[in-house]
């Protein structure tokens, strides 16, 4: 068992051809058996490990990088989600706590829009400190921690209520190129109120961006 998280998620050791690599398995799923027509309502606040995968399969649709590749997998008579660990991370707790002084090549302010703008997109109202992680090698934000991310209201989650989002011409064209029937292709994963919760503030950051890229979201 991890020991952190109130999932209480295990830590997996990977070996396949001499290459080992260490990998988080979360199985909680408090909706279990619920319709999927019904699963996301809006004062439902389902943690799933779905969501996990989910998350991992929209930031490659988008073409982000951020979510470590995350899978299904049953192990030892439990289903779940796999996600591989990401080694010589840092939380944001620890990085103040320490007074480590930001010393990345990507823009600081650029990677924390990107990020708000990932969990603006599947409504994440569970980010915080301690699960906001980047790598001291190289400095880059990685995204984890979405079991509880996926809910069916379309507005900006609290904590992000005075964040300016930025639509950059880049991410205005990915959201373009990213069509129903991709979405649809998480079905596995998420209810249909869930996907429609998704499509509705990609259209929204669509149309601001075309109006003006530096417009706030409201």
């Amino acid at each position: 068992q991890l020991g952190r998280g109130i999932t209480r998620p295990w830590l997996i050791h990977l070996e396949k051809d001499g290459l080992e690599k260490l990998a988080v398995f979360k199985y909680l799923d408090t909706h279990r058996g619920r319709l999927k027509k019904r699963l996301g309502a809006k004062n439902s606040r389902p943690d799933r490990y779905q969501h996990e995968v989910a998350a991992y399969k929209l930031d490659r649709m988008l073409g982000i990088g951020r979510v470590p590749v995350t899978v299904l997998r049953h192990i030892h008579g439990k289903k779940g989600s796999l996600q591989i660990w990401i080694d010589g991370l840092a939380s944001a707790n620890y990085i103040v706590e320490k007074n480590i002084a930001y010393d990345g090549f990507c823009d600081l302010r650029g990677q924390e829009n990107m990020r708000n703008l990932f969990d603006y997109l599947i409504h994440n109202f569970d980010r915080n400190d301690s699960n906001i992680h980047f790598s001291l090698n190289d400095w880059k934000v990685w995204f984890i921690d979405h079991s509880r991310a996926f809910r069916s209201v379309t507005s900006k989650p609290k904590l992000m209520r005075n964040v300016t989002l930025t639509v950059t011409p880049e991410f205005r064209q990915a959201l373009v190129g990213l069509s129903d029937e991709q979405l649809d292709g998480l079905e596995d994963y998420l209810s249909r109120g869930q996907i429609k919760a998704i499509k509705r503030p990609i259209t929204t950051a669509i149309i601001i961006a075309e109006i003006a890229l530096a417009r706030p979201i409201s």
